[in-house]
């Protein structure tokens, strides 16, 4: 089952198109696999309805900008 926000998910649409490894399987797990649920992203929409913080990632993590470069 796959995450029921990710086509209106600016993560999902930023690193969707992303070909490392790593964001890869961050994709694979949270976007389209068995722990989507769990996604910080996701239930933050869910609570407040809001925009999510683009630098909020699936993991609960704040993303810093090394990381986004991968």
């Amino acid at each position: 089952m796959a995450c029921d926000i990710r086509e209106s998910c600016s993560f999902f649409a930023e690193f969707g198109k992303r070909t490392s490894p790593y964001w890869k399987s961050i994709l694979a797990i949270y976007c389209h696999g068995p722990v989507f649920k769990n996604c910080q992203r996701r239930m933050y929409h869910q609570e407040t309805g809001g925009a999510i913080p683009e630098q909020l990632l699936p993991s609960s993590d704040i993303a810093k900008e090394f990381l986004l470069l991968r």
